[in-house]
């Protein structure tokens, strides 16, 4: 298999200079770039740059796919929006980590495949969109995302160690927390295991705050609060004053009372329950296709004689091997294995011509 990288990166905050956008064509001719994006694909080679100092210096975020077991999502939020300890609590691995580069974190989620081939790998484009609103989630004081790179590390922490603070709401992640899960490949059942515990802190109630502070606020300062929010182009000067009103009324605890142990087994437990439910419902729904065959077996095997005149062709095949698949299911279920088994032996001597018939069916 050839190989396979994929690189993007984008600006939310500013667009690129026309200086910018030449410094990225002089690292890649094929790439495509814009003011505010640098993305390209390589089946031989690779960037001719470090993505992440591309990062630090032109850009918001990034995501990195290849075909050998590696993913990579990573944001940069401005330092005085997210409290560095709340970082060291959610990413303890080399994984998920974070990196300190100016006046910004750039934190890192990821996913690597030990055996370093990924047989279920995907392409890159698209998930840039859908990740990509992490960021503001995050500069808006939502750690669910943290939390949930922690799930994503619980197979290298020891048993009896906390869990950082559960934070509200793993019951119904935003499509970008969802996203993130997917790109973890994280087991949905270590989220579930711990949506099913009681949080440990609650989420700041933005309109109550602004309301509260809005209230409170001279007349003054209200108006050039106005004005400097009015003239923001990049929205710095409404998310920096965000996030000093939540990290104000949220607090969040230093760690859960809940054990890596004890979440690990509980998603187990989740885990053989969701299977045996699946088996369950297989179980239901083959008993009706059983039924529902039964009821018309004399049509059924009719039909795959008219199959077996027919010329063959592809759309026979399939539909003669799903036939025959229903009433072997059905004498499966209903004990009736000799009843099929005779008929069908009826039919190899009946049709002993038609072998593409039987080939097809051997290779089904």
């Amino acid at each position: 298999m050839s190989e396979y990288q994929y690189y993007e990166l984008v600006a939310v905050d500013r667009q690129l200079s026309k200086d910018e956008m030449g410094y990225l064509r002089g690292i890649s001719s094929r790439a495509q770039i814009s003011s505010t994006r640098f993305c390209n694909t390589y089946n031989y080679g690779d960037l001719k740059a470090d993505p992440r100092q591309l990062l630090s210096r032109f850009f918001d975020a990034y995501v990195y796919v290849s075909n050998f077991g590696c993913k990579i999502f990573a944001t940069k939020v401005p330092r005085n929006l997210l409290d560095e300890s709340l970082l060291l609590r959610y990413l303890v691995n080399d994984t998920c980590n974070y990196t300190r580069v100016a006046g910004h974190w750039i934190i890192e989620f990821a996913y690597e495949n030990e055996d370093c081939y990924d047989d279920e790998w995907d392409e890159g484009d698209g998930w840039m969109g859908s990740l990509l609103n992490i960021r503001s989630e995050l500069m808006h004081g939502d750690n669910r995302s943290l939390y949930l790179a922690w799930l994503s590390q619980l197979d290298w922490l020891e048993p009896d160690a906390l869990s950082p603070a559960i934070p509200p709401g793993l019951d119904d992640l935003s499509a970008s927390q969802s996203a993130l899960c997917d790109f973890l490949k994280l087991d949905a059942q270590r989220v579930v295991a711990s949506a099913q515990i009681k949080p440990d802190y609650a989420n700041a109630q933005p309109e109550a705050l602004i309301d509260q502070y809005v209230m409170q606020l001279p007349e003054t300062a209200a108006r050039n609060q106005l004005r400097a929010l009015l003239l923001d182009e990049t929205g710095t000067v409404r998310r920096e004053q965000f996030a000093a009103l939540v990290g104000q009324a949220q607090e969040v605890p230093r760690s859960s009372s809940v054990t890596v142990g004890h979440l690990l087994a509980s998603a187990r437990e989740l885990r053989q329950k969701a299977h045996e439910k699946a088996r369950e419902q297989k179980l239901r729904q083959q008993q009706e296709k059983a039924e529902s065959v039964a009821a018309n077996e004399g049509a059924y095997w009719g039909r795959v004689e008219e199959l077996f005149e027919k010329r063959g062709s592809s759309t026979v095949y399939s539909e003669l091997s799903a036939k025959l698949g229903d009433l072997q299911l059905m004498a499966k279920m209903q004990n009736r294995q000799t009843a099929y088994d005779q008929r069908l032996a009826e039919l190899k001597q009946r049709y002993a011509k038609k072998t593409s018939h039987w080939q097809w069916l051997r290779r089904r």
